[in-house]
């Protein structure tokens, strides 16, 4: 009966573990697909749809970069005519630089440069873990520091735009010593842990809340990285720039309440939170309000960031939300 007991436990104890890595590969690996089929979807993206509507962005240019810890990250440069600014763009889990592409038209009268790249272990750059912001933030920076020696930009001159993943990568970057002009920040998370388990019960059960000890630390062991640590929420209020954040009520996939807190940690008298009631879903109201979110920022510009590149905002009014 003893030995009988004894292998029980251990086959749990096994099960356990192997519950645990599955669940650490979701959080850590991200959806990618094989490099030359994600290379071929680009290539196909780039003959129609690359470059946006506006006849003064050139053609992208690629790059490839290594980051403070050596992992290769592959971009694309889109060089404006005349420009003075550059927007650096940061993508949601699981997509590419290609889903940036909608947000190109918010910055069409201030004739900025823009710059898209996959995050690590997406797209075509080098496969790696994910690590909730953290590395991603230094990824960001790292970008930033090229494009800087590119094209000469001071910080003021460069703005962050980030969605959902990306979201929470540029406020965690935001709370570094470097400052840049301003911050736009997408249906973020609050927080990794939030992020995951939200997602994970209304996926799978409340039941994964046993296995969540043992998943944050095959994630630190494996990552590097603490999972309670990647907290936008957390740093929110050692940012100094100006931050605009949005946040649709009727995201499903990440409530839009992580914004809310977010929110209340920030500067109030340097960000703007516009929690919006379009009906959109997860980080659809650029995509479904796309004038209506141009108008949002465009104020935030004219209100926190006068003067940035060529905008043209002094007649731009926000709409009601």
């Amino acid at each position: 009966m003893k030995k009988f007991l004894i292998i029980l436990g251990a086959l749990l104890l096994v099960l356990y573990l192997s519950v645990c890595w599955f669940f650490s590969n979701l959080i850590l690996i991200p959806p990618n697909g094989p490099a030359e089929v994600v290379m071929a979807a680009l290539e196909e993206y780039a003959q129609d749809d690359l470059v946006p509507g506006s006849d003064y962005f050139s053609s992208p240019t690629d790059f490839t970069i290594n980051s403070t810890d050596g992992t290769e990250l592959k971009g694309w440069f889109f060089k404006a005519d005349s420009s003075n600014c550059g927007i650096i763009m940061a993508h949601g889990w699981s997509n590419n630089r290609t889903s940036m592409n909608k947000y190109f038209s918010l910055f069409e009268d201030c004739r900025c440069d823009i710059v898209t790249f996959d995050h690590r272990g997406h797209g075509i750059s080098e496969a790696a873990y994910a690590t909730g912001g953290i590395k991603e933030a230094e990824d960001l920076l790292a970008v930033t520091d090229w494009y800087q020696k590119e094209s000469g930009r001071p910080d003021a001159a460069i703005g962050w735009l980030g969605i959902s993943w990306g979201g929470a990568t540029v406020l965690q970057a935001g709370a570094e010593e470097k400052n840049v002009a301003f911050i736009v920040s997408d249906s973020p998370f609050q927080d990794w842990n939030s992020a995951v388990m939200e997602r994970a019960i209304r996926d799978y059960g409340s039941w994964i809340k046993a296995f969540a000890p043992m998943i944050k630390a095959l994630v630190r062991i494996r990552a590097g990285v603490s999972f309670n640590a990647a907290s936008s929420r957390d740093i929110a209020n050692q940012i100094e720039e100006p931050v605009f954040l949005i946040h649709s009520a009727g995201d499903s996939a990440t409530a839009s309440s992580q914004s809310i807190n977010i929110a209340k940690e920030l500067d109030p008298a340097n960000s703007v939170f516009h929690h919006t009631q379009w009906g959109n879903d997860h980080a659809k109201d650029i995509s479904n309000n796309p004038e209506e979110f141009k108008s949002l920022l465009a104020d935030f510009l004219n209100t926190k960031v006068s003067g940035f590149g060529a905008c043209n905002t002094q007649t731009m009014v926000a709409p009601p939300e």
